[in-house]
């Protein structure tokens, strides 16, 4: 597998997780967004942990936010469908 092992500072505490590449990338890319470091958007996340194992949810995170990211995407596409619709309706035949 291509899982590495990454040491993480939790609030002063010392500790490592097991991620793919992929979910370390997005962790990095979400932390950009949100002025933050890896560290703290993953004591964020342990903090607020339902499973006992910090790697798993780490992953969860990553994909709730992807997941999340998708919807509103599939949301806004919608509204800009039914706002074409509703322009060619009024408009009416050529």
């Amino acid at each position: 597998p291509n899982s590495k092992k990454r040491t993480v500072n939790l609030d002063g505490h010392i500790t490592s997780v097991f991620l793919e590449k992929e979910f370390w990338d997005e962790i990095v890319a979400l932390s950009k967004q949100n002025n933050t470091t890896p560290d703290r958007l993953i004591s964020d996340i342990d903090q607020k942990k339902t499973t006992s194992n910090l790697s798993s949810a780490i992953r969860l995170y990553v994909l709730n936010h992807l997941k999340n990211e998708h919807e509103q995407f599939q949301y806004l596409d919608s509204l800009n469908e039914l706002q074409h619709e509703s322009v060619c309706s009024t408009e009416g035949p050529n």
